[in-house]
């Protein structure tokens, strides 16, 4: 009998070693899983954070190259030379190496900094840069502030930026004088602006 005691007694306790060392198993199983399903979810967040910011992007490029001023603004880049008019407005033939300069030219009047001419023709180039300056400005802001990625905006914008820095000087001082350091910022991302 005393040895049936002493045997039950070993075998309790292997048991109990046994099924304390499955518990601290099944506990580090456990972490391990919920650390890699944590992680899974930690990349899920990132790709879709990361979705949304290209998609931010494209969404902000898209608007870029709209029939508007904007998008004129565009054409003169590219093309230099045409006839542009904006809805029923009146129609300008543009010449860009010239009429764009003249257009963002500022001067000093006095105490005050303004435009040089406001010509027709040269406040039509204005206001279409006015508003590609404006999209410029929202691209940077969003770089800046992290919800897209500058990466994102290069294939749509590094052709224009090298396109745009023929009037590198002229541009930087309107844009300062606009207060649109974000755009300003935009530009200068791109070796082709230094």
């Amino acid at each position: 009998m005393l040895f049936s005691l002493e045997s039950n007694a070993i075998a309790a306790y292997q048991w109990q070693e046994i099924s304390s060392t499955v518990v601290v198993l099944a506990g580090f199983i456990t972490a391990v899983v919920a650390l890699l399903q944590w992680n899974t979810a930690l990349k899920q967040q990132r790709d879709e954070r990361r979705w949304k910011q290209a998609e931010l992007a494209r969404r902000l490029t898209d608007e870029w190259f709209d029939w508007k001023p904007s998008g004129i603004a565009m054409m003169l880049i590219d093309e230099g030379k045409g006839v542009y008019k904006l809805g029923d407005g009146p129609q300008y033939d543009i010449n860009g190496s010239e009429d764009i300069p003249n257009a963002l030219r500022l001067v000093v009047v006095g105490n005050e900094i303004t435009e040089e001419s406001h010509e027709p023709k040269d406040v039509f180039v204005r206001r279409c840069f006015d508003n590609l300056f404006y999209y410029f400005e929202r691209a940077g802001h969003s770089i800046k502030i992290g919800v897209a990625l500058g990466e994102d905006f290069d294939p749509h914008a590094l052709y224009y930026v090298r396109r745009l820095a023929l009037y590198q000087d002229v541009v930087e001082k309107y844009l300062k004088w606009l207060g649109y350091e974000n755009a300003l910022a935009f530009l200068r991302r791109h070796n082709a602006w230094k």
